[in-house]
């Protein structure tokens, strides 16, 4: 697989109240067409401005990005606006990241009208879309607030997927909602991944989703890569100190339920789903 995204020596700090905060230090890494890579972590260890600076809703201080050949950081203008169709963002909060006073409908339109997409047909393409992340064509007459966190994250799932693009970075996509309601959404993200072939960024602190959806796993502690590797590899036989700490805390309760009603029971892993396309 040929390279999508290549990061490399990637800065940021953030400065507040006579502090710095280095948000990214020196990160390098590159994400292959088609591949999933999580990115993990604690809470601030700098996974979600890391996204935010490959997509460029932040400014690096320093650094490169290349996508698809491209120098990401000096893109302007209708090159940005292109570069912004091919690579998009799921947020973690399905409910701040849409805007309440708008209907599904007219969220899910914006990215067409803002792009000139599907003039003369944004309505049936707005239902497509819905139909696409299993929500029926009535709901775009309602608004955010009528939804379950499940649902809005499909809401913001058909957003993103409105301009047709290469990648998406997902930010904690599942970890607002219920476990069942997790197992569904994983699930739909790798159906679509595999019908689309789209790249994706998966930034999750929490060790059992990413044992589910990543090809390779980037471990990040206070803004720096510590390691980085297969995910099977690091999740199984961790190298750097940080990463074992992290998977010595992942808590180790047996499941005494029956089989098939356990927590993940329900969600497809990348083995599994590669093996029922062959």
């Amino acid at each position: 697989m040929t390279d999508l995204i290549t990061v490399a020596d990637l800065r940021k700090t953030f400065r507040a109240e006579g502090r710095s905060v280095a948000a990214a230090d020196g990160v390098s890494f590159s994400i292959a067409r088609g591949e999933t890579l999580a990115l993990v972590g604690e809470s601030g260890s700098g996974k979600s401005t890391t996204a935010r600076l490959i997509l460029r809703l932040v400014r690096p201080d320093g650094g490169h990005i290349s996508y698809d050949g491209s120098d990401v950081l000096s893109l302007a203008g209708q090159d940005l606006k292109a570069f912004r169709r091919r690579a998009q963002m799921v947020f973690q909060d399905p409910y701040a990241s849409l805007d309440p006073k708008l209907t599904v409908g007219q969220i899910i339109a914006e990215p067409l009208i803002i792009h000139r997409l599907a003039s003369g047909r944004r309505k049936e393409r707005v239902a497509e879309l819905l139909d696409l992340v299993g929500l029926e064509a009535d709901v775009a007459k309602r608004r955010p607030k009528a939804f379950s966190g499940g649902q809005r994250q499909r809401i913001g799932i058909a957003r993103a997927l409105a301009v047709e693009p290469e990648f998406l970075a997902l930010d904690e996509p599942v970890s607002a909602l219920d476990m069942s309601v997790q197992a569904d959404l994983l699930n739909l993200l790798d159906r679509l991944q595999r019908r689309f072939g789209l790249t994706y960024l998966f930034i999750s602190h929490d060790i059992g989703v990413v044992r589910h959806v990543a090809d390779r796993v980037a471990v990040m502690q206070a803004g720096a890569l510590v390691e980085i590797g297969a995910a099977e590899e690091v999740l199984s036989a961790p190298r750097h100190p940080y990463t074992q700490g992290l998977m010595a805390s992942v808590p180790k309760v047996p499941d005494t339920r029956p089989p098939g009603i356990g927590i993940w029971a329900q969600a497809v892993s990348k083995s599994e789903s590669r093996a029922a396309d062959r």
